[in-house]
């Protein structure tokens, strides 16, 4: 009797264990699958066991990958480029390898230069608009009416990547396929920007004089935006680092819209001003509608194929390009 795919969730943060409760979930419908947690906090992979967010836990990095189908690399993305080092000689042929960071040409190329040619690797990342959460807060439905981004290497076999977007559909989420690029640009803006402008934020209060006066007598709109660089500051090193291009140029977009303002405070224009602030707030109203009734072109890959043994001949196909 053959034995039932393997699924590995490699980190078991707030991602990676909404991932795992995710899969069981959607295993309950209809799927068959093992699904291993890995994580270098033994405390953390234990908390998502008890959790029931993965079926059992591997403390050896290599060992929680090996004879894996499908691999959730739901790290940190500075701790990427190392695991795919790590990982790399043990990953079996045909296994479809997939990651959750927040940027995704930096990592296609560590990916491209550390791993096998006979590995899927197809980048992710799921927009759940809840970066920094803990652990303690994953759920199961953190992905429902979410799009999920995804980049397919340029080798990654096409039912591979059809396979993952299944999966992907069975979390509630929306497959949303991307150049790794493209991504890169519009997730600085919408992603990446707003923690830099509530750092700013942070930072000009902090070094302002009156700023015990500030702690003091900060209101909601203030906590609000510095909430963003308060929920956890460490994450978005790694975010901010690999995306340095497309945030210098969403910064200087920042800074002339702020430079626009304080021009027009200066002149004392209300037209301008209200005129400004009335646009803003339309932009909002289009902001928050997302668009989302837009078709993306390859959202519809097979949809059904979760449910079915998503091994079939994809590691024949793997060992030929290998060869």
């Amino acid at each position: 009797m053959a034995s039932q795919p393997r699924i590995t969730i490699i980190g078991a943060g707030f991602v990676g264990t909404s991932l795992g409760l995710g899969l069981v979930k959607a295993r309950s419908q209809g799927g068959s699958y093992e699904i291993i947690g890995h994580d270098r906090d033994a405390n953390i992979s234990g908390a998502a066991k008890k959790r029931g967010a993965v079926d059992r836990v591997e403390w050896n990095l290599p060992a929680s990958v090996e004879g894996a189908d499908m691999v959730f690399l739901a790290t940190p993305i500075d701790e990427m480029e190392a695991i795919f080092e790590i990982i790399a000689p043990v990953l079996k042929p045909g296994v479809i390898l997939t990651d959750t960071g927040g940027t995704k040409a930096e990592v296609m190329q560590w990916a491209a230069a550390r791993l096998p040619a006979t590995v899927n690797f197809i980048g992710g990342d799921p927009l759940l608009g809840r970066d920094g959460w803990r652990a303690d807060e994953a759920s199961a439905d953190a992905f429902q009416d979410t799009l999920y981004c995804l980049t397919p290497a340029i080798n990654a076999d096409a039912d591979a990547i059809r396979i993952l977007a299944d999966f992907v559909s069975s979390l509630g989420a929306q497959p949303y396929f991307l150049d790794p690029l493209e991504h890169d640009g519009i997730a600085g803006g919408v992603t990446h920007l707003p923690f830099l402008m509530s750092w700013a934020l942070v930072r000009a209060l902090a070094n302002s004089p009156s700023w015990p006066e500030a702690q003091k007598s900060a209101g909601v709109n203030t906590m609000m935006l510095a909430s963003l660089v308060g929920a956890s500051p460490s994450y978005w090193a790694g975010p901010a680092l690999t995306n340095a291009t497309a945030l210098g140029h969403w910064i200087d977009a920042a800074v002339r819209e702020l430079q626009a303002l304080q021009g027009a405070l200066a002149a004392g224009d209300p037209d301008e001003i209200r005129g400004g602030l009335d646009k803003a707030g339309a932009d909002y109203l289009k902001l928050v509608a997302r668009g989302r009734e837009e078709h993306n072109p390859l959202q519809d890959v097979g949809r059904d194929r979760m449910r079915q043994m998503f091994l079939g001949s994809l590691g024949a196909k793997r060992r030929d390009k290998g060869n």
